[in-house]
């Protein structure tokens, strides 16, 4: 069975001051959330993201650099739990990412196919917000 993953797992750093918030509503029921509870420990160097839970807090960082790039925080509402608030890193040094919608919709891709298992398709940008040229 895979280990939990833990803030002391990998060597990362803190979210920067520079952040946005995200719309991001999602809801998950106690058996989801166990799943996102055990994050995502890389096993390679094709693994690109650190994934934990501490408090009512998911972080999600880059494997490589350590970056802090999502935090999402839960709160729970009888059987569910229910993301309440969620942010992005908006550091240009560590993250050129600026489109919201994408990165909210990048964060539920990252759920529900790397803590939940789901096979969902990766997000796509529009032309206009390609940040990647």
């Amino acid at each position: 069975m895979p280990r939990t993953a833990t803030r002391t797992s990998w060597d990362i750093k803190p979210m920067p001051s520079s952040t946005t918030k995200l719309v991001f509503n999602r809801s998950f029921t106690n058996q989801e959330f166990a799943l996102l509870s055990a994050g995502l420990i890389p096993k390679d160097m094709e693994d690109r993201w650190f994934i934990f839970m501490d408090g009512d807090w998911l972080y999600f960082h880059r494997s490589w650099s350590g970056f802090c790039v999502y935090q999402i925080r839960f709160e729970q509402e009888g059987e569910i739990y229910v993301v309440v608030k969620a942010i992005a890193n908006r550091d240009p040094e560590q993250y050129r990412g600026t489109d919201n919608q994408y990165d909210a919709d990048f964060i539920g891709f990252l759920i529900d196919d790397f803590l939940l298992g789901k096979r969902v398709p990766f997000p796509q940008r529009t032309l206009a917000d390609d940040t990647s040229e």
